[in-house]
């Protein structure tokens, strides 16, 4: 005998599919941000880093370059050690 089909319970399924489908293209939606996201913020971290070592090196030869041109007085101290 052939078997009859409930519509529904077709419907039910249709519906099943769909938030089903939609639960998984939020997840990959959302994964993909947030690897982006992360990618982003490890390059901004090493970017502010590596940037954050040369301008400290900049200022320490900066201030090499002034104490050599700042004058001594007879004690060999500088005029704000007095």
């Amino acid at each position: 005998m052939g078997k009859t089909v409930d519509k529904d319970a077709v419907v039910d399924s249709e519906r099943m599919i769909k938030l089903v489908l939609l639960s998984i293209y939020g997840t990959v939606k959302m994964a993909t941000r947030l690897g982006i996201y992360l990618i982003l913020g490890t390059l901004v971290v090493v970017i502010r880093l590596r940037n954050r070592k040369k301008s400290r090196k900049e200022m320490d030869k900066d201030t090499e370059r002034l104490m050599r041109k700042t004058p001594k007085d007879a004690n060999g101290k500088y005029p704000w050690e007095q």
